[in-house]
């Protein structure tokens, strides 16, 4: 919130000062024409201020299909950034997320989940590109049904029980 609030509030900070330092400085001298310069420059800090905050609105699709879990990152809802792509097979763990698990011994981490939330779980996952991953989601019932059925099944039975 504090980094929105401080976006917004120093953008109209500098769009008035452009704005009155057009006016002001230009308006009355031979140099009337170039009033132009600050007004524009005013709209790019209009345009970059809209593109930082709009880069705090981050969204987090999962995808499971055949055993394929992946993880997408929409920043602003039209950037589609693919975090990590996996086999449910291939998990070493996976199991509910809280603050006793150490992220630390591993050589990447991806925290693809709102942090505030209490159903959070983790997938820890050999991959070849990233190393030794944590991966952290917060998944619906749907997705968690479907990674019941897609993860090892001895692995199913410790997080899920045999029902």
């Amino acid at each position: 919130s504090i980094y929105k609030y401080g976006v917004i509030a120093l953008a109209a900070m500098l769009i008035v000062f452009l704005v009155v330092f057009g006016v002001t400085f230009f308006a009355g001298s031979a140099l009337g024409v170039l009033i132009f310069i600050p007004l524009l420059a005013a709209v790019g800090v209009f345009y970059l201020a809209k593109k930082m905050y709009g880069a705090l609105d981050i969204e987090f699709e999962y995808s499971l299909t055949n055993g394929q879990f992946d993880i997408d990152k929409i920043i602003n809802r039209n950037d589609r950034k693919r975090m990590i792509t996996f086999e449910c097979a291939e998990v070493e763990r996976f199991d509910k997320f809280d603050s006793s698990v150490s992220t630390d011994n591993y050589s990447t981490r991806i925290f693809a989940a709102n942090a505030d939330s209490d159903s959070l779980y983790y997938f820890v996952v050999n991959s070849q590109d990233n190393g030794k991953t944590i991966v952290i989601i917060e998944p619906n019932e749907k997705v968690l049904n479907g990674i019941k059925h897609a993860i090892p099944r001895q692995m199913s039975i410790e997080v899920f029980g045999r029902n």
